[in-house]
């Protein structure tokens, strides 16, 4: 499992089918939609997966949408995005 640190804190990540549901439900937005002229989707999707992650390895994840977003600075987008690539797969090119 990947993990990332947000505002000190260390979540696990998991891309579940539960959490990609959540993301589009929640959002509007289709996965396959997700490109980097919006950079928000990034971590609204990796909420998404924190929150799978805490439920694989049943844990409490008490964190609204609105303070994790919140915790999240620019400075933190590459990470964010070099988790979601391994995540799903994604190979460097």
């Amino acid at each position: 499992m990947v993990n990332i640190q947000v505002d000190g804190v260390t979540y696990p990540l998991r891309a579940s089918m539960k959490a990609w549901r959540d993301f589009e439900t929640n959002t509007g937005t289709r996965m396959a939609d997700i490109g980097e002229a919006d950079i928000t989707k990034v971590p609204e999707l990796l909420y998404y997966c924190a929150a799978a992650g805490a439920r694989k390895e049943g844990k409490a994840f008490d964190v609204t949408l609105d303070d994790w977003m919140d915790a999240i600075t620019t400075d933190d987008i590459m990470d964010m995005q070099e988790a979601i690539g391994t995540l799903l797969g994604v190979k460097k090119k």
